[in-house]
């Protein structure tokens, strides 16, 4: 008999031990499936009558960080100090749409409060290979939708390089002078970084980071940043706190950070607090040369937005110090 009793304890002990287990395993699904009930909804963003929506961001093609939501720049001509907000939605139908007058609005803002920029960083005809809302530019964390790719061409093939396009300095761009196109203080500069080698043909990015820039603080929460320069090209003069002026010499033009070939990449920013980074916003110039490749000269046009295709110029030479 002692042999069955310890059968039957041990089958006892196992049926317990189930029985337990089973009811963990409901306790633990009740407790998920309660916490589901009571999740919040997320809520639709409230954007007041006032105030228009200048762009919205899908996340979900970013390069870094990509999420399943929109991302909308908000603005609002009422609050002089805080003129822009950043609001995120889970729908796009849960946004307005932009339209030409909401932007037309907040470049009137940029005017009036001296937020614009006033001169082309390059000498001379700079081409925009990418610019406004175009190309791979939509994919960059929303650090890069409204920037600028700029190059130069040769006069005479109307390409950006010379020779077979697999070094640096068969970039006609390669090595020329940047010129600060606004005034304000430098907020960030780093200088050292490594210029990849040119790959005209494509591929992966050599650099995780920025690579070597310059930024700087227009006023409020507006920066302009300049990215790409070349290696130790940036003069010492030029740290954080000092005070740039239109036409100031600020380094030349390299292929650091991410980046495949030569060019010089600009962008104007606004720092949200709420979501505590930059953003890239709808950037103005207030006087600026412009011309088709087709055309032997352009025309001067003011507050103007240059998109891929533009030669752009300055109306007058930057005098060199």
């Amino acid at each position: 008999m002692a042999p069955n009793v310890l059968n039957d304890g041990a089958m006892s002990v196992r049926r317990m031990r189930f029985l337990i287990f089973a009811v963990l395993w409901m306790l633990a699904q009740w407790s998920a499936s309660a916490a589901l009930r009571c999740r919040p909804a997320v809520a639709k963003p409230h954007i007041a009558s006032t105030e228009r929506v200048l762009h919205v961001v899908e996340a979900k093609n970013w390069w870094w960080g990509s999420k399943d939501s929109y991302f909308a720049l908000v603005f609002n001509p009422s609050r002089p100090d805080q003129p822009l907000r950043v609001v995120e939605a889970k729908k796009r139908e849960d946004l307005p749409r932009p339209g030409e007058a909401d932007v037309a609005a907040f470049h009137s803002y940029l005017k009036a409060n001296n937020l614009t920029i006033l001169r082309s960083p390059l000498e001379g005809e700079a081409y925009v290979i990418n610019g406004n809302k175009e190309h791979h530019h939509n994919n960059e964390s929303g650090f890069g939708d409204f920037a600028w790719d700029l190059v130069k061409l040769d006069s005479r093939t109307k390409l950006s390089y010379r020779r077979s396009g697999r070094r640096n300095s068969d970039f006609v761009v390669w090595n020329k002078k940047v010129w600060s196109p606004v005034q304000g203080k430098v907020v960030e500069v780093v200088r050292n970084q490594p210029d990849n080698p040119a790959k005209l043909e494509g591929g992966e990015f050599t650099a995780r980071q920025d690579g070597n820039y310059v930024g700087i603080h227009l006023g409020g929460n507006f920066y302009l940043y300049l990215l790409h320069f070349k290696r130790n090209s940036i003069p010492e003069s030029v740290v954080v706190g000092s005070t740039i002026n239109v036409g100031d010499y600020l380094g030349r033009v390299g292929n650091s950070g991410v980046s495949l070939v030569p060019h010089l990449h600009m962008s104007l920013y606004y720092f949200d607090k709420g979501t505590n980074r930059y953003w890239s916003v709808p950037g103005l110039f207030s006087r600026l040369g412009v011309k088709a490749l087709s055309e032997e000269s352009g025309e001067v046009r003011s507050d103007y937005v240059p998109s891929s295709g533009d030669l752009i110029f300055n109306p007058r030479p930057i005098s060199e110090p």
